[in-house]
């Protein structure tokens, strides 16, 4: 919001170049909260539908090695 003005101003962000914001804290959420006695999870960020399924597919080969461990 400009605050001269009291207009909302759009701020354009190019996930290419700049992560959404509110990355940072679902990074932290996935990777650190709860402490050192939680089993915490990995983070991924797609910035775009054809990253996403790259990350599907290391999901996956995860999901495979835990089964077959």
């Amino acid at each position: 919001m400009d605050m001269s003005s009291g207009v909302p101003v759009k701020v354009e962000i190019d996930p290419a170049v700049e992560p959404p914001p509110g990355e940072d804290l679902l990074q932290y959420i996935a990777e650190e909260a709860g402490g050192a006695s939680v089993n915490h999870g990995q983070y991924f960020y797609a910035s775009n539908s054809t990253a996403l399924s790259g990350i599907f597919e290391r999901i996956s080969q995860n999901i495979a090695t835990k089964i077959s461990q």
